[in-house]
């Protein structure tokens, strides 16, 4: 029994010296792991929600073509995103079949208005003919009165004689009194008719030479010229460019207020509830990214639209428009925009990389560096982004890991957007 007690012994010890020793081993191989670190600093800290969207102006200058053609095809354009001044030619059509409609119209007036001349020349002369034939006639009959006055004293039969010459000087009065409202009546309607004619060729030219004079389009503004798309072929939709043909009406190009450019964006259905009117906003364009810009959400809509843009079946989501504090002069409509919309601010917190933040149950912790070791240690978030965190319960100038302890670290950790400074690396 005594030899059995000894093995056991023997066997314990072992046991004890071999687990102390892997003990050992381990907590020295953590003490002298080397973590991606960084340190605590104090600072401000924006919680904001980030959305994508395109700039547009909410004044503009828009060039349409005419409305009194079908067809007509574009043979200028100022090239697109070229700066013109106002009344400077932006668009010309192909207005060659309007000229000669023109030119066939004009001469069609001309003679309108010869006939027309001519008509009033021979009413005229008509009208002097019949006054003066009446003249006549009446003279005429005022003779054949005296006559007839002079003949009834002389005899009885003179006398009737003379009264029935008289009787026809009176009826050759009232018959050329007669023709001459007919003729006048008659030349009236004619002159009119003529003059009528006359006057809708006169309209015809008239609106045939505004329609040539439509057709060259000038900016109604100073700014840049932006064209509307052609959808007139459904498989090769493309900005407005020479050589396409426009209908009565078709939008063809805008010239943008580019002081009135404003944000048009997406917002996801998880963050309606965290934006509100007014919020400020903070946005920068990829084809400018050192240009900063900065505004505040102005309108957000009541319902939501699907968005088509990305995945099948298209997500819902809000739309939201932001407007611009100062917008830069190189920016352009229909460019593409990201955006923060600040919904918190924080001021004078404690910072740390958000991918320092671990959670142990159910608590937010930080792994604090400590006499070569990274100890656990509860803390209040106070707020966070996707980039940094703001923390309560440690202060600045400590050092904590970026990558729990235990784990393997990368070889090569790259600083978090957004949170120049705060990385370092362990002592």
């Amino acid at each position: 029994m005594s030899a059995k007690r000894r093995w056991i012994s023997w066997i314990v010890a072992v046991a004890a010296i071999v687990g102390g020793g892997s003990w050992l081993v381990r907590r020295a191989a953590a003490g002298d792991q080397k973590l991606p670190s960084a340190q605590v600093q104090m600072g401000d800290l924006d919680e904001y929600v980030s959305c994508r969207g395109t700039l547009s102006a909410w004044q503009a200058g828009v060039l349409i073509a005419p409305n009194r053609v079908e067809s007509l095809r574009i043979i200028y354009l100022a090239p697109g995103g070229s700066e013109v001044q106002k009344g400077e030619v932006v668009i010309r059509l192909d207005v060659s079949g309007l000229e000669q409609k023109a030119t066939e119209l004009a001469l069609a007036l001309k003679t309108a208005q010869a006939k027309l001349s001519q008509a009033e020349a021979e009413a005229e002369v008509t009208h002097q003919k019949d006054v003066l034939t009446l003249v006549e006639d009446q003279v005429a009959a005022g003779t054949a009165q005296n006559d007839a006055r002079k003949a009834s004293v002389q005899s009885r039969i003179a006398g009737q004689e003379a009264d029935g010459k008289l009787a026809t000087a009176k009826a050759e009065v009232s018959a050329q009194q007669a023709s001459g409202k007919l003729h006048s009546t008659a030349a009236a309607a004619q002159v009119q008719s003529l003059r009528e004619a006359r006057d809708k060729a006169a309209a015809q030219l008239q609106r045939e030479q505004a329609t040539v004079a439509e057709a060259t389009l000038r900016a109604p503004m100073a700014g840049v010229v932006t064209y509307s798309m052609n959808y007139r072929n459904f498989n090769d939709p493309h900005p407005y460019r020479v050589g396409d043909v426009v209908s009565a009406g078709d939008e063809i190009a805008q010239i943008p207020n580019l002081q009135t450019l404003e944000v048009d964006a997406d917002l996801e259905q998880t963050d309606r509830g965290k934006v509100h009117i007014g919020d400020a906003i903070t946005a920068q364009a990829p084809a400018l990214p050192e240009v900063q810009l900065t505004g505040a959400v102005e309108r957000i809509a009541g319902l939501t639209s699907l968005d088509f843009s990305g995945s099948f079946p298209p997500p819902r989501i809000f739309r939201l428009t932001a407007s611009l504090t100062h917008p830069n002069a190189r920016l352009r409509p229909q460019m593409k925009v990201t955006m923060k919309v600040i919904t918190r601010e924080l001021h004078q917190v404690a910072l740390v990389p958000a991918r320092a933040i671990f959670t142990r149950d159910g608590h937010a912790i930080v792994y604090v560096q400590q006499a070569g070791h990274y100890q656990p240690k509860r803390v209040t978030l106070l707020g966070r982004n996707p980039t940094e965190a703001a923390i309560r319960g440690l202060g600045a100038g400590a050092s904590v890991a970026l990558v729990q302890p235990g784990t393997k670290a990368p070889r090569k950790t790259a600083n978090p957007a957004g949170a120049a400074g705060l990385e370092g690396t362990q002592p």
